[in-house]
């Protein structure tokens, strides 16, 4: 099986949406995502993720799953369980450090998600593009259980096919 994870497309985010390079955005992802025969398709219920999968819907005659747990968390701090304590986040400087060391084989599931890296470091190491694609394949080793492997991250090989380019959104300087 695979899972492909869609950061939305250009954002227009005081106005909650997605901007004309997004709707272009959106439209090549529905191309490139075409090729994979999709059988189900799940979106956030920010408009800007719905606005983005609405292209894919009507390509592959899918209604999105939505799901409100793929918002933004917006009400999760690091000061809180079950992180409190382990990390600390210098957002000026996009830096982790903490005193204690970060999930082992045995304590992965207290910190992480699918593939077993702290959400924090995520976010302040690896940035995502607006329209892109991420692959996890998920490596079956028996009839009982699978290991997700990224076997793909940030693709906009779309962008590129359909001459469009790539959004510098969350990226503050030096993007060329």
């Amino acid at each position: 099986m695979r899972l492909y994870i869609i950061r939305h497309a250009d954002p227009d985010y005081p106005n909650n949406t997605i901007t004309e390079q997004g709707h272009r955005e959106a439209a090549a992802l529905a191309e490139r995502l075409a090729a994979e025969r999709l059988d189900r398709l799940y979106s956030s219920p920010l408009q800007r993720a719905l606005d983005t999968a609405r292209y894919t819907q009507e390509a592959g005659g899918m209604t999105p799953v939505v799901e409100g747990w793929m918002a933004e968390l917006s009400d999760w701090h690091l000061d809180q369980e079950p992180w409190k304590g382990l990390v600390t986040w210098d957002l000026p400087g996009e830096v982790i450090r903490g005193d204690e060391v970060f999930p082992g084989h045995d304590t992965w599931h207290d910190l992480a998600h699918l593939l077993a890296i702290p959400l924090t470091l995520m976010w302040s190491g690896f940035w995502m593009a607006p329209s892109s694609v991420t692959t996890i394949l998920f490596d079956e080793r028996s009839p009982e259980w699978a290991v997700p492997r990224c076997i793909g991250f940030c693709d906009v090989s779309h962008l590129y096919a359909a001459g469009l380019p790539v959004q510098p959104r969350g990226i503050l300087a030096n993007f060329d």
